[in-house]
């Protein structure tokens, strides 16, 4: 079978997926292996019919002492052969993998991508070329389908990312690219680490792939890259249709909550309501390797619950919680404060997410209040100090106009407060007892009556 022509293959690439535009500054990541090299090499021979501007990039990961300086000595040498700007830069991965709690594989993904985008703004480039080919699709493929993974997963690697990197050798073959090298006599640097057999891929790429050519089908890798490009499209369509589900759904969303409108959640078709969930996730900052199969049932499952309070822990620290018609999805991270309140004053209470204000004034000059974000109390008749703090368990107080005591919990029921927000609600409280409910309820503590000559203000305001 002859070789495939690999200009054209890339030009065919290039133009099929509008990757450049006439003009486009390329930032081309060359790390010195064969793929990188070939890339550098094939777009350097198609620049001027492209009339694309090239500049090599290189991220020295210091993972190979002097083999790393080594690697980015020849790229530098490369890209002067080729008379073209080369930025090289190194990283600390292992620190960066330490201090992030990640794999060196996604450690080392995760600064490159940092690093090329930076060079992309720096130099006011348009795009970011990587030299991914069709073997590394089908790696990526296989691995994440051995993980686990949900059907966008078998997309793959995606030809165009945010319109930024583009992938133009993902149509090739590993061994057409090695082809093309020796063609044109072109060196390059082999990282010993790619035969090293405790990285899945590795192994995936040494073991699995030679397995399924050999027993199973020889065009596997096309195959895998043809179910990759089927799926992405596939997976495109279905993201419109979530993209107006979301939109019916979702009845709010602030910086650490969302409120979903149970029945129109169960109305939606089951693939939508699973996708719909890792939106919720994706929005409130769980990235989509954080939570999986399991988290997205058991969040479909909470949604058919009909009794209010239920809770299910999801990733980062976030709990879904069943309300009456809605699932409240928000973080149950919450440090319990308890601080004195100086009168007159104003005192910002981060976990509560506002902010007190009081102050003393004549009775003539008291407010008049109608809802429970400001409240009056007689002066004199109040014992200092004043506590600003969160619920306590067994919490209860002597509501205004009412005998006797009620608990917080039937308050925040009587409400409807979620349970995970139960906490964040601030208690007005001195030796007495609690004398306000921040936004609920005051007592009857120090009430105002004609002979109150002086007014406490409290007032509440959310940041």
């Amino acid at each position: 079978m002859p070789r495939p022509n690999l200009p054209e293959v890339a030009s065919e690439a290039l133009a099929r997926h509008n990757m450049i535009r006439p003009g486009d500054h390329i930032v081309v990541a060359v790390s010195g292996g064969p793929d990188s090299v070939a890339l550098l090499h094939l777009l350097h021979a198609l620049r001027e019919r492209l009339e694309t501007k090239l500049t090599v990039a290189h991220l020295n990961h210091q993972l190979r002492s002097i083999e790393s300086d080594k690697d980015a000595a020849f790229v530098q040498d490369l890209a002067s052969s080729l008379d073209l700007a080369c930025v090289v830069e190194s990283a600390d991965v292992p620190d960066y993998c330490e201090r992030n709690g990640c794999s060196l594989e996604t450690g080392a993904r995760e600064v490159r991508y940092q690093y090329l985008e930076r060079v992309v703004s720096d130099l006011e480039a348009q795009k970011i070329a990587t030299g991914h080919t069709a073997d590394d699709q089908a790696e990526t493929i296989l691995m994440r389908l051995v993980r686990g993974t949900g059907v966008d997963g078998l997309s793959g690697i995606r030809p165009v990312r945010d319109d930024l990197v583009i992938r133009p050798l993902l149509d090739v073959r590993r061994e057409d690219v090695m082809a093309y090298l020796e063609s044109h006599d072109l060196s390059y640097r082999i990282d010993p680490s790619n035969s090293e057999t405790y990285h899945l891929r590795n192994r995936i790429r040494q073991t699995l792939i030679p397995g399924l050519e050999k027993d199973f089908n020889p065009e596997i890798v096309r195959a895998l890259g043809r179910l990759g490009d089927v799926v992405r499209f596939e997976s495109a369509f279905m993201e419109e249709i979530v993209d107006r589900s979301y939109q019916e759904v979702v009845r709010y969303l602030r910086p650490d909550r969302l409120g979903v409108d149970a029945a129109a959640y169960l109305e939606a078709p089951i693939p939508v309501q699973r996708r719909l969930v890792r939106r919720f996730l994706g929005v409130l900052g769980v990235h989509e390797a954080g939570f999986g199969y399991d988290h997205i049932e058991q969040f479909r499952h909470l949604a058919t619950k009909q009794k209010s309070g239920q809770q299910l822990n999801l990733p980062n620290g976030l709990v879904a919680e069943r309300r009456r018609d809605e699932i409240v999805v928000g973080s149950k991270l919450f440090d319990p404060f308890d601080i004195v309140v100086s009168v007159p004053g104003t005192i910002a209470i981060a976990s509560a997410g506002g902010s007190l204000h009081t102050e003393v004034v004549p009775v003539k000059r008291a407010p008049k209040t109608s809802d429970y974000t400001r409240v009056v109390f007689n002066a004199d008749e109040i014992t200092y100090p004043l506590h600003i703090r969160s619920r306590l368990q067994g919490d209860r107080f002597m509501p205004f106009g009412m005998k006797g005591t009620k608990s917080l919990k039937s308050l925040f029921n009587e409400r409807r407060i979620p349970r995970m927000d139960r906490c964040r609600i601030p208690v007005i409280a001195n030796k007495s007892g609690i004398l306000w409910v921040v936004g609920l309820r005051r007592s009857r503590i120090a009430p105002i009556d004609p002979k109150t000559e002086r007014v406490l203000v409290m007032s509440w305001t959310e940041d």
